[in-house]
């Protein structure tokens, strides 16, 4: 449980019932649709640029863009089957 609790989305819920004070089962609550709850909590970050100095990183998301990258990069310099294209008629 600790480690669902940690991802980002679980935490803006978590935000959301603690800043607006309901609980899980309230039907506003239920209602939200994630891009709703991303929207309040960016104008909450808005409004409160003192509390969000530190930027939020992803571990796994950084490790797994970082992996993309080195493949990606890799496909392009190793590959000699590229073929010359000409953006002239």
């Amino acid at each position: 449980m600790k480690e669902i609790a940690k991802l980002p989305h679980q935490r803006k819920l978590w935000w959301i019932r603690s800043y607006y004070r309901v609980l899980p089962t309230d039907e506003r609550y239920l209602n939200l649709t994630s891009e709703q709850i991303e929207l309040e909590f960016q104008h909450y970050i808005m409004d409160n640029p003192d509390k969000f100095k530190e930027v939020y990183t992803d571990p796994e998301y950084e490790e797994w863009e970082r992996k993309t990258s080195e493949e990606d990069e890799k496909l392009l310099l190793d590959n000699e089957d590229w073929e010359e294209v000409s953006l002239d008629p």
